[in-house]
């Protein structure tokens, strides 16, 4: 958890009890904007290796655990954004082989794995706000992969897609 971040965002709370967060202004996805106007500031995101938490002290991943959902949601947010990106030619292969480096080492080198290093910046957002162990970011990958591999089956190259399309709000 980001410390840092959280006071940030305290600190630029609207009178709705909001905090308005948004792409950073130098266009890169691990800046963001935290409020608006006079009160906006810039942040860059810490890396993951050091947002790495205690953990929920929930013993097994279950997505259907609202404790979880913010690290799930944020993964598949970032998959469905990023078919958007590629005009609706990602599939659950490209998908999956990232997830799959990333379920070993999550902080791990991306290199050129676009999806991977987008996942990772969703990685660390959630991070940053929640208390999530390494080995819980593991078990959401993975969980999300069989997701993939499932659908995959089921309905074809973008079975998994298609159904976090109808599922999910990027």
């Amino acid at each position: 958890m980001d410390l840092e971040l959280r006071k940030l965002i305290a600190e630029r709370v609207d009178e709705k009890g909001q905090a308005k967060m948004s792409a950073g202004p130098s266009g890169w996805l691990d800046e963001i904007t935290v409020g608006t106007g006079a009160k906006a500031a810039a942040y860059r995101l810490k890396p993951l290796a050091e947002l790495y938490g205690a953990g929920t002290g929930v013993e097994a991943m279950d997505p259907q655990n609202k404790v979880f959902q913010p690290l799930l949601h944020g993964i598949e947010s970032q998959i469905l954004r990023f078919d958007v990106a590629q005009r609706g030619h990602l599939t659950d292969g490209e998908v999956s082989l990232a997830l799959g480096k990333l379920a070993m080492s999550p902080e791990a080198d991306a290199g050129t794995d676009v999806l991977a290093n987008r996942i990772q910046i969703a990685l660390r957002l959630a991070l940053s706000l929640g208390n999530y162990s390494r080995q819980e970011v593991k078990q959401a990958l993975r969980r999300i992969a069989k997701s993939v591999e499932m659908h995959t089956k089921l309905s074809g190259a973008r079975g998994y897609i298609n159904f976090v399309r109808k599922h999910v709000r990027a």
